[in-house]
């Protein structure tokens, strides 16, 4: 029975999208990350909470299924010299008013990537909010926030930098897209 209502879901996404317009790019993403550090640290133990990094990059399959909705979906990876590192992968859905502008929301998870000992192997899923503008056809600058549903990201073990709390994640994109 699952199976039967597995391949209707997947036979109606189908037939949703025979008349959408699909586009395929990518997007790169540097970004604010910010955290706090345990409060019995003493304050000259503990590092910055805002620390800006150059590199996350994403692939990107978009569907637009009319002229005010679209959906994307974009695994990628981001890279820091912290403790927070991994795979990503977004949900997202647009809301376009106008020609160009547009609001976004959905989903991203990603997976920690331990990068030392004090790092946890983690899954955090992050709720996404942002706005973003079509310079052209094919380019488009986004900014996103996201918000953590689980903050922890480090161990709670005997670490003198242990254990970090994430508050959010300030994205800037820009993006690449292609009709397919």
């Amino acid at each position: 029975m699952r199976l039967i209502n597995l391949i209707t879901v997947v036979f109606l996404l189908y037939c949703s999208t025979l008349k959408a317009q699909s586009f395929i790019g990518f997007n790169y993403e540097p970004f604010m990350l910010i955290d706090e550090e345990n409060k019995s640290i003493p304050a000259e133990y503990r590092g910055d909470n805002v620390r800006t990094y150059p590199f996350s990059l994403y692939l990107n399959y978009s569907i637009k299924l009319n002229k005010d909705f679209a959906i994307s979906i974009r695994p990628g990876a981001l890279i820091t010299d912290s403790h927070y590192n991994g795979a990503e992968i977004m949900l997202l859905t647009k809301y376009y008013w106008g020609d160009k502008n547009y609001i976004l929301g959905g989903l991203n998870v990603h997976g920690n990537y331990p990068s030392s000992t004090i790092a946890k192997g983690v899954v955090i899923p992050l709720l996404v909010l942002g706005a973003g503008f079509n310079f052209m056809k094919v380019i488009e600058l986004e900014a996103h926030y996201e918000l953590p549903f689980n903050k922890e990201y480090t161990w709670k073990s005997s670490s003198v930098f242990g254990p970090k709390k994430l508050n959010g994640i300030l994205k800037l994109s820009l993006g690449f897209e292609f009709e397919l």
